[in-house]
């Protein structure tokens, strides 16, 4: 009877080294894995289709990469648009048209003042030349008296041609001339 407190030994002993050896070799297993580099290692696994969600939650502003701002060089009234929001476009294309009625008007008014002022400047003409050809046959005036006159006289303020009409106009017209032949005689005899 002796072998048989024996065997209940061996019973337990053999299981408890199963378990120490596994446990042991575990051990070492993860220990080598551990010390291994990532590119030492592969996981294999069998590639299939499928959706994937992925949800990125940031912060910050957006803007569009192919966007230009464009104006008119005069202001106006937008007839007609040539384009929609999203078409391409490309350099030199009209993309919208201004009303051109407060144009036309505007020009219409420019030409009427045009003529009107080559009028006014004709009959101005016309009056100077046969003004002026009576003046110079009057005589010279001396540099004092020019002199004397120009520290009077402040700068003439003569009246727009077309304020003025007949004798009052050529009469302003040529005070003015005068005015200004005697302060360039004072300037030449201040120079001399």
């Amino acid at each position: 009877m002796p072998d048989i407190p024996h065997r209940g030994w061996a019973r337990r002993a053999v299981p408890a080294a199963a378990v120490a050896a596994l446990v042991i070799a575990g051990t070492a297993a993860v220990r080598t894995n551990a010390s291994a580099s990532a590119t030492d290692t592969y996981r294999m696994a069998t590639v299939t289709k499928g959706s994937v969600e992925q949800r990125l939650d940031l912060t910050g502003s957006v803007q569009r990469v192919n966007q230009v701002s464009q104006g008119f060089a005069v202001s106006g009234t937008v007839s007609s648009v040539s384009v929609a929001v999203g078409d391409a476009v490309r350099a030199g294309q009209t993309l919208a048209t201004l009303d051109p009625k407060p144009f036309n008007s505007a020009l219409t008014n420019a030409k009427a003042a045009l003529a009107q002022a080559k009028a006014t400047l004709e009959s101005d003409q016309s009056t100077t030349t046969a003004t002026t050809a009576a003046t110079t046959s009057t005589g010279s005036t001396t540099a004092s008296q020019a002199a004397s006159t120009q520290a009077s006289t402040t700068t003439p303020r003569v009246a727009s041609p077309s304020a003025r009409t007949g004798a009052g106009a050529n009469q302003s017209l040529v005070a003015a001339q005068q005015r200004v032949r005697r302060a360039q005689g004072a300037i030449t005899s201040d120079l001399g």
